[in-house]
């Protein structure tokens, strides 16, 4: 998981000559009202790579993940949406 500021991101997008339309932020992520919902949507979608490879393993893997957010205070995890597009 990554988090860059929505600042940087749209600039980013902007400075390769997009046209931002529209942003979003603290997007709630679907199953994040408790800690086994919430390892069923990171096993789904953030970490479907690894569970590819590592299997149920993978179980794991988002355990100490969720571990460490949770003894960081920032558990809290939500989405960031940015729609650009090429101007007319």
């Amino acid at each position: 998981m990554y988090h860059h500021p929505i600042e940087e991101m749209s600039g980013l997008l902007e400075s390769m000559g997009l046209e931002i339309v529209s942003t979003r932020e603290n997007i709630l992520i679907s199953g994040g009202e408790n800690i086994a919902g919430l390892k069923r949507s990171l096993r789904s979608a953030a970490f479907a790579a690894q569970t590819a490879v590592l299997g149920d393993d993978v179980d794991e893997l988002i355990d100490e993940s969720l571990y460490l957010l949770n003894e960081r205070n920032v558990l809290h995890i939500s989405n960031t949406e940015i729609i650009a597009r090429k101007p007319d």
